[in-house]
């Protein structure tokens, strides 16, 4: 999908005919959607950026894409969520679409940005706007994100990113694990269920709204 975006300075001169052109979203070789602010490493497997935007040549293929990063430096592991700090930098630059090895499952860093989590969207049911509220989270301004080391895709990739030795839950762990947990659900107290009173036959008086 086209958006318009300026053009950045820190593009190539585009071939006579094929202007730049921003994108919403890139799909990559592997299936996984491409997007601004999203984060990747690239294929040296050590380099961490943050997307901005997405460019194509008018007439070219997505494989000719340039992406415009801004640079990331690892941070402290932060003790509260025993995750990999991120720090978003100002520096920009230019890659091809083709360097982007994998993107990175990062959240935002809500402990030091003390983000707030209000209850003021309201939520669609079978396409009406209900009035109900919902949760949501405004996210305060900072250059701070965690990597997530729990990541199910690309786990051991997410590990070596954050220098984090981590040891991966073994198949009987899992077993011992989730029959401990039916254990404890077991034996937990149940509440009384309500018992169903039984009002009689209707009255032929009785009058029925459908």
């Amino acid at each position: 999908m086209k958006t318009e975006v300026q053009r950045p300075h820190l593009l190539p001169e585009s071939d006579p005919g094929h202007e730049f052109v921003c994108y919403k979203s890139i799909s990559l070789p592997d299936g996984q959607s491409l997007r601004a602010l999203d984060f990747v490493v690239l294929k040296d497997q050590s380099t961490v950026a943050q997307v901005q935007s997405l460019w194509i040549p008018t007439g070219k293929a997505p494989i000719k894409a340039v992406v415009i990063l801004k640079q990331c430096n690892r941070g402290r592991l932060v003790p509260f969520y025993g995750m990999r700090e991120v720090l978003v930098t100002e520096h920009q630059y230019t890659r091809s679409v083709r360097d982007m090895f994998a993107i990175l499952n990062v959240q935002h860093n809500c402990r030091k940005g003390l983000c707030t989590v209000t209850m003021s969207n309201t939520k669609k049911f079978e396409h009406k706007i209900c009035d109900v509220l919902v949760s949501g989270i405004t996210h305060a301004k900072t250059n701070s994100d965690i990597i997530n080391s729990a990541a199910h895709y690309s786990g051991e990739l997410h590990r070596k990113i954050s220098k984090l030795n981590l040891a991966p839950v073994t198949p009987p762990q899992w077993n011992k694990t989730i029959t401990k947990g039916r254990g404890v659900w077991n034996d937990a107290p149940k509440g009384n269920k309500k018992q169903k009173t039984d009002d009689g036959p209707l009255s032929t008086e009785s009058n029925l709204e459908i």
